[in-house]
């Protein structure tokens, strides 16, 4: 039997988490400069129209089907509506950010999103969240002061970059639940 894929390419992993690192942090630079020429409504709408042409060709060739819209309820109208509006929110929070902030800042405010993920979870299913969950809220706190200058103040872009952070917590919470029901090309 052949060797496992693990001892072929032993650093393939850590390549991986580099690469998946830089091109996260090489974002916010781009997007910031995209900034300077378009609104943050009209960057939104320009990224997500880029997106659906380029996966439209995967889906197609999945065999996308018309998803059912007669479910009773509107379940994925209603799941469709959601993700969209919480996803809208939460990139028009992190654009509008990103024009009162510096790309460090938004990038480490962002990456909050981690935190609020469980935070979410745990608000919506009603469970206590587990210790190391208060760990990381209590670290992730402490990292956002001490960036922040240490002192009891955010600038405005620092704020509406939480406020990313906060909905992509929400998104990515919708996002799980509604995979597990839909087809995510449907």
């Amino acid at each position: 039997m052949g060797a496992s894929w693990e001892t072929r390419r032993p650093l393939l992993p850590e390549l991986a988490l580099i690469t998946a690192t830089t091109a996260y942090g090489a974002t916010f630079v781009l997007v910031q400069d995209a900034l300077e020429s378009a609104t943050a409504v009209g960057f939104i709408l320009m990224r997500f129209t880029v997106g659906a042409v380029v996966l439209a060709p995967f889906a197609l060739r999945r065999g996308w089907r018309r998803p059912d819209v007669t479910e009773r309820g509107g379940g994925f109208v209603v799941a469709v509506l959601a993700f969209g509006v919480v996803g809208f929110i939460g990139y028009w929070f992190q654009n509008a950010g990103l024009e009162r902030t510096t790309t460090s800042n938004s990038a480490f405010i962002t990456g909050l999103f981690v935190v609020f993920t469980p935070l979410v979870e745990t608000v919506a299913t009603r469970t206590g969240p587990p210790r190391n969950v208060l760990f990381a809220v209590v670290v992730s706190v402490v990292g956002l002061f001490l960036l922040t200058g240490a002192e009891l103040s955010m600038n405005s872009g620092d704020a509406l970059t939480l406020g990313c952070a906060f909905f992509f917590g929400i998104w990515i919470y919708l996002g799980g639940r509604f995979a597990q029901k839909y087809d995510q090309f449907a």
